[in-house]
């Protein structure tokens, strides 16, 4: 899966704002039309950018989520390389995932790899990487995630769409959405 982190949504965003401060310039220079028509205008256009805005900034929302929900899955699901009853492989990986849990310290969490790894029981292997990133046990991640690439592009992905979350986030903060595109100018300015 690749993430896709730009979409160049915020520079469009900018980009918009600039063209409404155009449009909001050439209905306040129009010396044909009355004050409160301007001002009627001025309200539809802000209120049609706002509405457009707020919508496309929805949907990257839920593109972002969306994406990231889906690494997640596959990063912390069962393990990648095993085929058999998914029900059958689930339930099992459910049942480790429980034991794993019950596990408090990082030595008995890298035990249960270890142990795991030398029989070949890919099941509780995996849950013991899922308990090693809980307790935060990069060293036991790094472990894991070196047996299989395809487990390492899994969790690789993950963080891609964690680190693509947290730009969405961290950018709707700075530039405020579709509130951006408020109108600053006024009549007679």
């Amino acid at each position: 899966m690749t993430v896709n982190r730009d979409t160049g949504l915020f520079e469009d965003l900018t980009a918009a704002r600039a063209t409404l401060d155009r449009q909001a310039r050439e209905i306040l220079d129009d010396g044909t039309r009355s004050d409160s028509y301007k001002e009627k205008m001025l309200e539809t256009l802000e209120g049609n950018e706002k509405a457009k805005w707020q919508k496309r900034i929805e949907k990257e929302k839920e593109r972002v989520e969306d994406e990231l929900t889906a690494t997640r899955r596959v990063a912390f699901g069962p393990p990648l390389e095993l085929r058999g009853d998914p029900i059958a492989i689930m339930r099992d990986y459910r049942e480790q995932i429980k034991v794993a849990r019950e596990l408090k310290d990082r030595a008995a969490v890298r035990e249960l790899m270890e142990e795991s790894r030398m029989i070949g029981d890919l099941i509780a292997e995996k849950a013991a990487m899922r308990r090693a990133v809980e307790l935060g046990d990069g060293a036991l991640l790094d472990s894991y995630l070196n047996q299989s690439e395809k487990e390492f592009n899994a969790y690789a992905d993950y963080l891609l769409a964690v680190d693509a979350k947290s730009d969405f986030d961290r950018q709707i903060g700075l530039f405020g959405g579709a509130s951006r595109l408020k109108l600053t100018h006024e009549l007679n300015a």
